[in-house]
């Protein structure tokens, strides 16, 4: 939306299997694909479907479809490597962080804080998927930090003691090399993944060689007590059709996948707050319902990152006056 890649587009409807965009002509839908492409590494197929014919004008009308699918791995995702990547890395371990996603898949090696790149065709030459995800996180609190030497731009390496804290004074400590040696201090609650305890298939760590798992992977600082409170933005969105439930009750499991999509909502406005470069692809708009006075007797000295003010966008407001 930021881009305006939205204006041409007809509906957008919400399936199990992802999201449909509709078009009024075939250009429209590829300026689409194309924008998506210059963000994400996608692969995708075309096909077409005869509509009309007119046998005497000799003129056909095709319905063109498009299928396109995005790269699995998201930020924050741990990845193992195959055997040929480690190769065409020149040697990499083959554990390593997806830091982030743009058109090229990028990668680090908490280890050694080498990063890595994979353009969209590398990445689908390879086609490997994410080892272990977001959902997986569990959180430890911070013991011990010290650090070990190299740093490279925002990270550091250090040797940080950590127990789950959910068994903190009763549980083991473990001894964690990680590349946040910059933004985490003893007493921090920092949320990661348990690898000693996570299962996985065989042929997802064949590029580990009989390689030892570490105990964890550290992924990045949180806030446990973080309160859910008024934010001094918003976002616009595009507005999606939904399937009719005709008025009935939500199902259990459908009631749960609305829960989910708000807790994934939720993290994804935390994200936000968290990552100023990522903010930079997104407008957030000021909310004139937001009172800065009140949000004064919310002050936490442990609070997380916020948006500045001077990052907001005015308020839009349609030509009948609804707000967005």
């Amino acid at each position: 939306m930021k881009h305006k890649m939205n204006e041409d587009t007809l509906k957008v409807r919400d399936e199990p299997d992802g999201l449909d965009f509709f078009y009024g002509h075939r250009s429209q839908a590829m300026k689409m694909i194309e924008f998506i492409q210059s963000v994400a590494p996608i692969k995708y197929v075309q096909s077409k479907e005869l509509v009309t014919q007119d046998s005497v004008n000799m003129t056909y009308d095709y319905k063109y479809s498009f299928s396109v699918e995005m790269s699995p791995i998201c930020k924050d995702d741990i990845v193992c490597i195959p055997p040929k990547v480690i190769a065409f890395f020149g040697g990499a371990n083959p554990l390593l962080i997806c830091t982030k996603i743009t058109a090229n898949v990028h990668l680090l090696d908490p280890l050694t804080l080498k990063t890595y790149e994979l353009n969209a065709t590398q990445y689908w030459r390879y086609g490997f998927m994410p080892l272990i995800s977001a959902a997986a996180m569990v959180e430890y609190t911070v013991m011990d930090l010290e650090l070990v030497g190299p740093e490279h731009g925002r990270y550091a390496l250090a040797d940080v003691d950590v127990q789950k804290s959910e068994e903190l004074g009763s549980g083991e400590t473990y001894t964690i090399r990680t590349h946040l040696g910059r933004v985490l201090q003893p007493g921090d609650s920092v949320v990661g993944y348990d690898m000693s305890s996570a299962a996985f298939n065989e042929n997802d760590l064949i590029g580990m060689k009989n390689k030892e798992l570490p105990y964890a992977i550290l992924i990045r600082k949180h806030y446990p007590d973080r309160k859910k409170k008024k934010r001094s933005w918003k976002l616009k969105n595009i507005e999606m059709e939904q399937e009719d439930d005709g008025g009935f009750k939500p199902t259990k499991k459908e009631q749960m996948e609305e829960d989910k999509k708000a807790e994934d909502y939720e993290r994804f406005l935390q994200e936000l707050e968290e990552d100023k470069e990522m903010r930079q692809q997104i407008d957030l708009f000021r909310d004139p319902t937001y009172d800065p006075e009140a949000a004064m007797d919310e002050v936490d000295d442990e609070a997380p990152p916020e948006v500045g003010l001077e990052e907001l966008l005015d308020t839009l407001n349609l030509d009948d006056g609804e707000e967005v």
